[in-house]
């Protein structure tokens, strides 16, 4: 393994040669990936290009870590992109750098963001039931609104507009 990324094998059809080649990568989901055969029963294992990089410079993945890549282009399998990390790191990260879908960039939204911001200002007046049946949306998703489970990104005081006097 380099430290790009890169894959490579010294065996060909079945026996080890001294003629080192890089191995294809394939894509699986949204990574590259390499098919591995171990050496004692051929039996093939594919593995995540990333895990093998982190593997072999950084060392075993501990406990409750992720694989993460620092500029979030999952293709990047540069050793210095690399790093292990908590689920919450990796967010933050993704984030950070502008790939998180909020609202309603996200394909599976149910709510517009004036919608939002209109229960929001209405609380106190209508019961989220209420908001839930004119919205067509369910009432705990009224409530994740309402007590910024969702929607967190949007600003916590609605501004309201001056009057010119």
């Amino acid at each position: 393994v380099t430290g790009g990324g890169r894959v490579w094998r010294s065996r060909g059809r079945g026996k080890v040669t001294d003629r080192w080649r890089p191995l294809t990568h394939r894509r699986v989901g949204k990574y590259h990936a390499v098919t591995l055969c171990s050496g004692k029963n051929d039996r093939q294992r594919t593995l995540y290009v990333h895990h093998i990089v982190l593997l072999t410079f950084v060392g075993p993945r501990p406990a409750g870590m992720e694989a993460i890549h620092l500029n979030d282009e999952q293709t990047d399998n540069r050793s210095e992109n690399l790093e292990w990390g908590t689920h919450k790191r990796n967010c933050e990260l993704r984030r950070a750098n502008g790939r998180d879908k909020l609202g309603e960039q996200r394909k599976n939204t149910k709510l517009r963001r004036k919608q939002v911001l209109w229960m929001r200002r209405m609380k106190d007046q209508i019961t989220p039931r209420d908001m839930a049946s004119r919205c067509g949306v369910a009432y705990q998703t009224v409530i994740d609104v309402l007590t910024r489970r969702t929607w967190k990104h949007l600003l916590k005081r609605i501004c309201t507009r001056r009057s010119a006097g």
